[in-house]
């Protein structure tokens, strides 16, 4: 047996206080994302976990992304026809690149690139675009409403040879979720079911591997941060239970230094981590009700703001305009990767998500009554009373 294959032997170490009584259930995907098409970041982890997984009852798509610090926004994209669809994207605010989002439709997705490929992809014809990781993120937020939607639209893109490279894209709906894996000249999708599977940033699909410019053998470090996610999750729970959004962010805050064995020299939470996201899709009233949990900094270091897509006309400034961000690189200039997840910032989260969820608890009734105007303004304003609270909290903590 391999090391990396053996059971962790610190549980107790994994995480923050009380980790090792968290309670985790099988069904979960893991993807560990790479090095990429142009602009992508080189060592992200992203996972989905099924309604039936989760505590909520709703689906979640979590990722996070490892860079050089950047300026970074959450902006909102205006349908340009009454066919397509309101979303808010997550990116690079001077780059204009996004690599996940949410619309109105409760349909969030995120990408990755596989690494490098041989293939080559074919000259687009008049009125065609090759699809980059961002583009193919803008078309499927734009034009789709369902996880099956996007990837029979990706489908069709892929069999034109008009995909720039590998790309490993995760999409979810309110009830569905798919991993596509494509290449100039290679695709083929999964429907996520009942089992997880654990990706690193290499093609796992049937006919993939073809695809692949390099042996999974050199991607052992990317190999390793998924395995301790996994392993985490495997130790954490017990008797199948739900996942919480509590435990899901434990998860992704694990580093090396919670991993006391010498052969781990990667986990979730890496030294150049700048962001991370959890989409949190309402499976009721998703345009309304879904959220995005965002950490505009190291995801070990940073509070997780619930920011609901009910409020998306009513971003406050400094989220849309990236002050937050500004914030979180402070910290990850200062804050060691072996600095222990502070108590203050779990204790303060754990408030703060309470209150929202009694917030969106009681848009949710106002809806009920017909009363979405609202609804929305509840949201908007619990959102902008967050985010000032959140600000004041890392600035007195950085």
């Amino acid at each position: 047996m391999s090391e990396l294959n053996k059971p962790l032997k610190t549980n107790e170490n994994i995480t923050q206080k009380g980790i090792n009584k968290m309670k985790f259930p099988i069904v979960f995907l893991t993807a560990v994302l790479c090095a990429a098409a142009p602009l992508a970041s080189s060592a992200d982890i992203a996972w989905i976990i099924k309604p039936a997984a989760s505590t909520s009852g709703r689906m979640q798509l979590f990722m996070s992304r490892a860079d050089k610090p950047q300026p970074r926004t959450i902006a909102v994209d205006a349908p340009e026809s009454a066919k397509q669809f309101k979303s808010m994207r997550f990116g690079d605010a001077q780059k204009k690149f996004c690599f996940a989002g949410i619309n109105s439709c409760g349909l969030a997705v995120a990408f990755t690139s596989a690494g490098p490929t041989p293939d080559t992809p074919n000259k687009p014809k008049k009125g065609e675009q090759l699809y980059t990781g961002s583009y193919a993120v803008d078309q499927i937020l734009r034009n789709c409403k369902t996880a099956k939607q996007a990837v029979d639209k990706m489908r069709g893109v892929a069999s034109k040879g008009l995909i720039s490279g590998g790309l490993i894209i995760l999409i979810t709906d309110p009830n569905q979720a798919f991993v596509f894996e494509c290449s100039p000249r290679h695709q083929a999708n999964y429907m996520l079911g009942l089992n997880y599977a654990v990706y690193s940033n290499v093609w796992k699909l049937p006919g993939m591997e073809d695809a692949s410019g390099r042996v999974p053998e050199k991607f052992s470090v990317y190999t390793q941060r998924e395995w301790v996610a996994k392993t985490g999750i495997n130790k954490a729970r017990q008797n199948d239970r739900k996942v919480s959004l509590a435990e899901a962010i434990a998860v992704s805050r694990l580093n090396v230094s919670d991993i006391k064995r010498q052969d781990v020299t990667s986990a979730p939470s890496l030294k150049n981590s700048i962001d991370a996201y959890i989409f949190d899709i309402d499976t009721k009233r998703p345009a309304l009700l879904s959220c995005v949990y965002v950490a505009f900094g190291p995801q070990r270091h940073t509070v997780y703001l619930p920011v609901p897509l009910g409020a998306i006309d009513s971003l406050p400034p400094e989220v849309a305009g990236g002050e937050w961000a500004v914030i979180g690189d402070e910290l990850l200039q200062k804050a060691s990767p072996a600095t222990p997840v502070s108590d203050e910032i779990v204790e303060f989260e754990r408030g703060l998500h309470q209150e929202f969820n009694d917030m969106r608890h009681k848009a949710a009734q106002l809806a009920d009554k017909g009363k979405i105007d609202e609804a929305k303004t509840l949201l908007s304003e619990t959102l902008r009373r967050q985010t000032g609270e959140v600000m004041k909290f890392m600035q007195e903590h950085k």
